[in-house]
């Protein structure tokens, strides 16, 4: 299935209101960052003691387009009875301005954080993308991963095996995968046996967003990531936007030089 841009301004309603520009300063020359709009399905299934099951799903999605502006929503399931809602955060590369607000909401306010001015004449990239590469890379390229690989830390007696898994297609693009193994040695943290945990991860590099993911951990869960839905190209503009009845409250965090030792 493909995810538009008009799907996602009727599943959400949202109108197209000009964000304030708290910003002056120019965020560097990226005008080549990734494009697309995409939705996740999010799922923790946590296994208690006596062997009742606690789960937990949300929906997430995502868009960023070639300035590098992004836009995460998520969508959280609600107690039986409650109203659904939906926490949105836009972070923009151009206005130096990130900004959060929830719909529906007891208080209609979107609330902007300026982020720290660049200096004159620095230039930052503006291409944002779930703590992975940053800029547009081939769809050929491949991590600096040797197959498998172990770390231990000589303090703690954890260890951490990296596996390269290889490449897949997933909703049309290709992607590399890496399982991380770790295992909390007896005594490390309280525990009277190893503690294993597993995390692997799909990441696309032309688009640097993890594609899926699965991780066991025998403290938090079963948790798992799958993108469902998946569009390339340019997002609309209008789904950066708040609806148009919410109050902008700016919100500057004041910055202490930092003293000065003789």
């Amino acid at each position: 299935m493909r995810l538009g841009a008009s799907e996602v301004l009727a599943l959400f309603a949202m109108a197209s209101l000009v964000m304030p520009a708290v910003g002056q300063a120019t965020a560097g020359a990226d005008t080549g960052c990734a494009t697309f709009t995409m939705r996740a399905a999010e799922r923790t299934v946590h296994t208690l003691a006596n062997g009742t099951t606690i789960t937990r799903e949300s929906t997430r999605i995502e868009a960023q387009d070639s300035a590098g502006r992004r836009l995460t929503v998520t969508r959280y399931a609600r107690m039986r009875g409650e109203e659904e809602q939906s926490g949105f955060s836009v972070y923009d590369p151009v206005a130096r301005t990130t900004a959060n607000w929830i719909s529906p909401g007891a208080s209609k306010v979107v609330t902007v954080s300026p982020m720290t001015p660049l200096k004159p004449g620095q230039v930052v990239s503006t291409c944002l993308a779930s703590g992975y590469p940053r800029k547009v890379k081939p769809a050929t390229a491949s991590p600096p991963l040797a197959k498998t690989s172990q770390r231990t830390d000589p303090k703690t007696g954890t260890t951490r095996i990296t596996e390269d898994l290889g490449t897949q297609v997933i909703q049309g693009v290709d992607t590399y995968g890496v399982r991380y193994t770790t295992t909390i040695a007896s005594g490390a943290n309280g525990n009277d046996a190893p503690l294993v945990s597993t995390d692997e991860r799909w990441v696309s590099p032309s688009l640097g967003i993890v594609m899926r993911e699965v991780t066991d951990d025998p403290q938090a869960g079963h948790h798992t990531i799958e993108v469902e839905e998946l569009s390339l190209g340019e997002p609309d503009p209008a789904i950066f936007q708040p609806p148009p009845d919410y109050e902008i409250e700016i919100v500057v965090q004041e910055r202490h030089p930092v003293s000065q030792q003789p």
